[in-house]
């Protein structure tokens, strides 16, 4: 559980599907976020990475690079480099989101 997720308002849910050990190089996280109702991720930035979001439940406010988009069920958002986004539960029920961050470099890369 997170409070107030990236600056967002609220406690958000953060399952990882991998460990640390499982990924592999340009797989930063591969994860379940549930935002119950009302809870917000906060608006951040993505270096050097591409963050991949597929809505599995419920429905959302999607904000990237200031372009709001409402979501639901089977959309899918990419936050590209060098942008920034920001998620809002709307809806009454858990906004459920499967999401997955690759990198441009491997951990290996970034740590020469």
């Amino acid at each position: 559980m997170r409070e107030n997720f990236c600056g967002g308002q609220g406690t958000a849910v953060l399952e990882h599907w991998l460990s640390d050990g499982q990924l592999c190089p340009h797989l930063r996280k591969a994860a379940t976020l549930i935002l119950d109702a009302g809870v917000t991720m906060g608006t951040h930035a993505h270096e050097s990475e591409a963050e991949v979001y597929l809505v599995w439940q419920g429905y959302g406010e999607y904000v990237d690079d200031g372009k709001t988009v409402n979501v639901g069920p089977g959309d899918v958002m990419v936050c590209g480099d060098k942008q920034s986004h920001s998620l809002k539960n709307t809806g009454k029920e858990p906004l459920v989101i499967h999401e997955v961050i690759i990198t441009h470099s491997s951990k290996k890369e970034t740590q020469l």
